[in-house]
């Protein structure tokens, strides 16, 4: 197979090693991708290829993304527990500076953010170390510079930890989305704060909370709400290869920590 997705959580920092901080994982898988001759590639650009049939079966492409758009994508932070962390922008600027780095066109990769401040200011403290890390100040740089292109995570990614969500039932699951205002409010919501924030035409990909659909999503919100939600395709957490014949809404993604834990898991994936 030759193009494939692999998303990482910059806020997985459970130490300084491979297994347990996605930062460390993406230092040395990026080096594990220009060992096997893989080509970087903006996600827009496979999402676009997907939708038109068009997947070049002589190339190996891999698109990277991050999920949830915490501070650790775009700043150097000193984590309280486990010392100085880099950036996934940086760790991305620096790889492009080796020379392994060289032989890669332009490296971008695509953050999945939760557009809701409040959400995320409460998720600050639920999920991660409560230090107000989980700001948009970062957006417009980042999509402006190109390295980090942001992208729609839904409105408050019905979250567990949250007292109250757009979904106003059964948090922690997004499959239960099963009616046009539960949508329109997770989804069409976060992609017009986005817009506000980036501008015009930035929120064209949705990635799935939990990585989780709905018949609803997939069947009549997203293909027949175009206009309104402005997304040309959707992203889930199922471990599979992209193909020409893969559903624009139903595209698939590897994930660190769970679908790979090691360069040797991974080199499998990229190897089969």
């Amino acid at each position: 197979m030759t193009a494939l997705i692999l998303t990482y959580h910059s806020i997985n920092i459970g130490g300084n090693e491979y297994s347990n901080n996605d930062h460390v994982a993406l230092d040395m898988d990026l080096r594990l991708l220009a060992e096997l001759g893989w080509t970087i590639t903006p996600l827009c650009a496979m999402v676009d290829a997907v939708v038109h049939r068009k997947l070049d079966p002589t190339n190996k492409l891999v698109a990277l993304t991050f999920d949830d758009g915490s501070w650790f994508d775009w700043y150097d932070l000193d984590h309280p527990t486990h010392g100085q962390q880099k950036s996934m922008a940086n760790i991305l600027r620096d790889f492009s500076k080796t020379n392994a780095g060289r032989s890669q066109p332009l490296i971008e990769a695509t953050s999945f953010v939760i557009a809701s401040p409040q959400a995320r200011a409460q998720l600050d403290v639920t999920c991660m170390v409560g230090r107000g890390w989980w700001g948009d100040e970062w957006w417009q740089q980042a999509q402006h510079e190109g390295v980090i292109r942001v992208q729609n995570h839904s409105w408050d990614h019905n979250h567990i930890t949250l007292d109250s969500t757009a979904i106003l039932r059964e948090k922690g699951r997004f499959s239960v989305v099963s009616t046009y205002p539960e949508a329109d409010a997770e989804i069409r919501q976060a992609a017009d704060y986005l817009d506000s924030i980036c501008g015009a035409g930035t929120s064209t990909i949705f990635a799935y909370p939990y990585g989780e659909t709905s018949d609803y999503l997939v069947r009549e919100y997203l293909p027949n709400h175009m206009s309104e939600h402005r997304l040309a395709a959707a992203l889930t957490t199922e471990p599979e290869y992209v193909t020409n014949d893969s559903n624009r809404w139903l595209i698939p993604r590897f994930v660190c920590g769970c679908d790979w834990k090691s360069t040797e898991d991974l080199r499998t994936i990229l190897q089969k």
